[in-house]
């Protein structure tokens, strides 16, 4: 009996039973959603659409006043969390940020507020489980994902924490790096202007004085200088790799890599774009590997790549837009004016308004299929 039921389990994730995808589907001017076919399953009733997360997805109605307001509902149409926000963005482990009139604050899946709406800004790091608060002081701290304040509004600037710390700066402009209890490691230090997150277990400082090729380090978790050397452009180590002075990369002996190519990027998720040295004009990007192979091109005016740490990849080529996998195949050709991928992996066209907000156009499946009419 329990083989039977495990062989069953494994028939109904293996077809595709479990996680049925579902669209954001558009009809002239409102939103509702369908299956890949195009079969409507939730009426068009909504002036934006996103897609599903974790059983609920983020909607906008607007009213005769032209007010935009933002909810949750479930895969039936359901209103779980009444349109009542100025603003919410995606479920993302059981939560979401929203903006109340008050200011912005996190909710449940429930709509029960974890983190109060009176903050001026609420950013989510899935990766660590945290999010960073700006408070009505203008000082930051990190809340967690049970609403937890971790430490109080001490530091007038906090970055990305990673690896358990995270740089910061003291309300005399000192950068240096907190623990997530809110307590100094290294620094703060006069000499430090700036400091970015540690990544592969190196970080980098900016120092007040100016070397002639750089002012930028790489330090370890004690503040100790690793690499020698200094730089104009100290990029995270990804992968054991880093851009550099915006012209190549290195590797933690401070070595220098794939000398052909300009970097103008750093690696995400085994990959990065650069360009050709040997090129004339290096008209051309080049997605590239961690070994330095090329996997795509594209030319360079008003082109290039665009992509995180997993997922497809946005290829735009001649002030036209395309979709790639990470291997450098082509999922979209390059037809589309404005295109992006959405946390999940779905494709959307959009504009923008006077106020440089994205309105949603339309999404496109991965094999060209476009869910709207017109």
């Amino acid at each position: 009996m329990k083989l039977v039921c495990f062989l069953l389990l494994l028939f109904i994730t293996q077809t595709g039973w479990a996680q049925k995808k579902i669209y954001p589907y558009r009809v002239k001017d409102k939103f509702g959603y369908s299956d890949e076919k195009k079969k409507i399953l939730i009426e068009p009733a909504y002036y934006q659409a996103w897609p599903f997360y974790e059983g609920l997805a983020r909607v906008a109605v607007l009213d005769a006043a032209n007010k935009i307001s933002y909810g949750f509902i479930n895969e039936k149409g359901k209103w779980i969390i009444p349109a009542t926000y100025y603003y919410a963005a995606d479920l993302e482990d059981g939560k979401a940020i929203i903006r109340a009139r008050t200011g912005y604050g996190v909710i449940d899946k429930k709509g029960k507020v974890l983190i109060d709406t009176m903050q001026r800004s609420i950013y989510y790091n899935a990766k660590e489980k945290l999010y960073k608060v700006e408070g009505a002081n203008r000082n930051y701290c990190f809340f967690d994902t049970d609403g937890k304040q971790l430490f109080p509004f001490n530091f007038t600037f906090l970055s990305d924490a990673s690896e358990g710390i995270a740089p910061a700066r003291d309300a005399n402009n000192q950068y240096g790096f907190i623990n997530l209890k809110g307590e100094w490691i290294i620094g703060p230090k006069k000499e430090y202007v700036n400091a970015r997150p540690f990544s592969d277990g190196i970080g980098s400082v900016t120092l007040t004085s100016t070397p002639a090729k750089g002012n930028e380090i790489y330090i370890d978790k004690t503040g100790q200088q690793v690499i020698k050397g200094y730089f104009s452009n100290a990029g995270p180590f990804k992968n054991g790799i880093a851009s550099v002075d915006y012209t190549g990369y290195i590797n933690k002996k401070g070595e220098r890599l794939f000398t052909r190519f300009n970097a103008t990027s750093d690696f995400r998720g085994g990959l990065a774009t650069a360009r050709n040295t040997a090129l004339a004009g290096n008209s051309i990007y080049y997605l590239i590997d961690t070994e330095g192979n090329e996997l795509a091109s594209t030319i360079y005016t008003g082109g290039g790549f665009y992509y995180g740490e997993h997922g497809n990849i946005l290829k735009q080529s001649l002030h036209k837009y395309g979709v790639i996998d990470r291997k450098g195949k082509t999922i979209l050709e390059c037809k589309y004016d404005r295109l992006r991928i959405s946390r999940n992996g779905y494709i959307y066209t959009y504009y923008q308004d006077k106020n440089y907000n994205d309105i949603i156009t339309g999404y496109i499946g991965e094999n060209g299929t476009e869910y709207w009419e017109d």
